[in-house]
């Protein structure tokens, strides 16, 4: 909670300190005892969505649609002020391994269900 610049701090900001993180502390507990995700997850989620939703738009012929959304994702990465360049290369990056990605992310017995089901076949035992 406190760490060795507080020393220079006044006694009301310190205190105001260890409030806040013990009031951060019991909203991460209470999050975590529902499972619940944190925003990060929700956003790291709705990015692979959107390069999912890419690549199916590329395999049903809507090139097009598919560079839209990459021209969208990059031009939002511009205004938040990254380089452009350096951009493209993580995005398209990101694009080429997202099945691996998601993969890792939620579990690969979980997602290689869902996509047998999605394709009409009984899952594999993944185990």
């Amino acid at each position: 909670m406190a760490d060795d610049t507080d020393d220079d701090l006044p006694e009301i900001l310190i205190r105001r300190k260890r409030k806040h993180a013990r009031a951060q502390a019991k909203s991460t507990a209470r999050r975590k005892a529902r499972n619940a995700p944190r925003r990060d997850d929700l956003a790291r989620g709705a990015y692979y969505v959107l390069l999912l939703t890419m690549d199916e738009a590329e395999k049903q012929g809507e090139i097009e649609r598919a560079n839209r959304i990459r021209r969208r994702m990059l031009l939002m990465m511009e205004d938040a002020l990254f380089d452009q360049s350096a951009s493209a290369v993580a995005f398209d990056g990101h694009a080429d391994t997202v099945f691996q990605d998601v993969e890792a992310w939620v579990g690969t017995g979980r997602f290689a269900k869902r996509r047998e089901a999605e394709a009409g076949r009984p899952a594999a035992d993944t185990k």
